[in-house]
């Protein structure tokens, strides 16, 4: 009965926290959330708790958390068809949990999390695992891995909520991000190629400093050919700055792309990229200079469009001046 009584306690606290979080949260966040309405059993006894949220057309989670032992709490959730504006996720998610320590200041919170059956979209992705420890206020998290990321973290639960984070995105197809944006009706220009990268995440975890590093290869973007694309960008979360971007073809060395990216508005991505700044990179040789890139044609085949400028005379000696040039304006 002792052990029933501490877990409806426990379920007791985690409500109270959540009512304290919402009294403290600015009145205008408050007004934006949503009342979801749940129904379960508790069962004092076991003792166990089971939760049912949702409705079937928004997708449904199923929470069963039980209490087997002093300081030890195992989860269930059952995520059918949760839907968000990026993706719909379906999955069955197990935790277990572990409470060490007599002194209040002074306990450990130790637990890992990993899922099954995972459907992103649909698709089957590969399965989240975490492992984590909370200890002096301090969450860590090592390692984390979900679909085609990893990474490791921690965050300081007091005060701002500073973090510090680094994910990494293994190879993953540009057309299947690119088909994901598209079915939930984000607008962004055609690409394919397989892309990786890596992500620094620091501060405070409502607006962390983001620096990162993505690179795909042998793709397309709209009806340009490229061999390569990097992007390095940094800034404070949402507003991301491109600091350095290439785009490079077999045929010429491509261009620069640099500008911001608001992340917090994902309607308009199509036309933020539409606004990055975009520069010729100009190749340099005794007898001058030239560039040069690839597109698609009407039949889909890929043709190359040459442009060039040259200064000097044709047999690259310098002597005396001349020049022959091209432009044209690009778009993505």
């Amino acid at each position: 009965m002792k052990q029933a009584l501490s877990f409806f306690m426990a379920l007791l606290f985690s409500a109270g926290a959540c009512a304290v979080a919402r009294a403290q949260a600015p009145a205008a966040e408050v007004a934006q959330r949503l009342v979801v309405p749940f129904e379960g059993t508790l069962n004092l006894k076991a003792p166990a708790v089971s939760l049912t949220f949702g409705s079937v057309s928004d997708g449904t989670l199923v929470l069963d958390v039980t209490h087997p032992s002093s300081g030890r709490y195992d989860l269930r959730a059952d995520i059918r068809h949760l839907s968000t504006p990026v993706w719909d996720l379906a999955t069955v998610l197990n935790g277990r949990f572990e409470l060490t320590g007599n002194d209040p200041l002074k306990r450990e919170l130790a637990g890992e999390v990993s899922t099954r059956y995972t459907l992103l979209n649909y698709k089957p992705v590969r399965d989240l695992y975490l492992k984590f420890t909370v200890r002096e206020r301090k969450l860590t998290v090592d390692p984390f891995w979900f679909g085609a990321l990893s990474g490791r973290g921690q965050m300081d639960l007091t005060g701002r909520r500073d973090m510090e984070a680094s994910i990494e995105l293994l190879s993953v197809d540009l057309q299947e991000f690119w088909d994901m944006l598209s079915e939930r009706g984000i607008k962004v220009p055609p690409v394919n190629g397989i892309v990786s990268g890596e992500v620094q995440l620091k501060g405070a975890a409502a607006r962390p400093y983001v620096n990162g590093h993505l690179a795909a290869y042998n793709g397309r973007l709209k009806s340009l050919g490229f061999d390569s694309l990097d992007l390095r960008f940094e800034g404070a979360y949402p507003l991301l700055r491109i600091v350095e971007g290439r785009i490079a073809s077999t045929n010429g060395p491509g261009f620069k792309v640099s500008g911001a990216v608001d992340m917090a508005d994902m309607s308009r991505l199509a036309a933020q990229l539409r606004q990055l700044k975009r520069e010729f990179i100009v190749s340099d040789s005794d007898s001058g200079r030239a560039w040069a890139f690839r597109r698609m044609n009407a039949s889909g085949n890929e043709t190359t469009q040459f442009k060039s400028f040259t200064s000097g005379n044709a047999d690259g000696r310098g002597e005396g001046e001349s020049v022959i040039g091209l432009e044209k304006r690009i778009g993505f």
